[in-house]
């Protein structure tokens, strides 16, 4: 949690955990929308806190290296953030299926 709470901050340190890389990426998506991505990668896993409409989520991979699915790590946020081949997408789980909030994002 202490984690977490960093994260949110915007630290890339949170007691003795030290970020081994840390990159943002910011993506275009449709609707005119931007995105920040910060992206971290600790002992403890890979991480996402993305910026977006005014809103910050903190995500931890379901796969380890910079491609693939986030999903939320609060509970009670749903979100998920698909990132393949430079693509990236913002989700919500619904029903059982992921809802898209933000599609088409490309860096840039």
């Amino acid at each position: 949690m202490r984690l977490v709470l960093g994260l949110l901050m915007g630290c890339a340190c949170v007691g003795a955990v030290m970020a081994q890389t840390a990159t943002t990426v910011t993506y275009k998506c449709e609707r005119g929308a931007r995105v920040d991505a910060t992206y971290l990668t600790v002992t403890e896993g890979a991480f996402a806190v993305v910026t977006a409409e005014g809103r910050q989520v903190a995500l931890q991979a379901d796969s380890s290296g910079g491609e693939g699915r986030f999903s939320s790590v609060e509970d009670g946020a749903p979100y998920v953030w698909w990132v393949r081949n430079g693509e990236a997408e913002l989700s919500v789980k619904m029903g059982g299926s992921d809802i898209a909030v933000l599609r088409k994002c490309h860096e840039g």
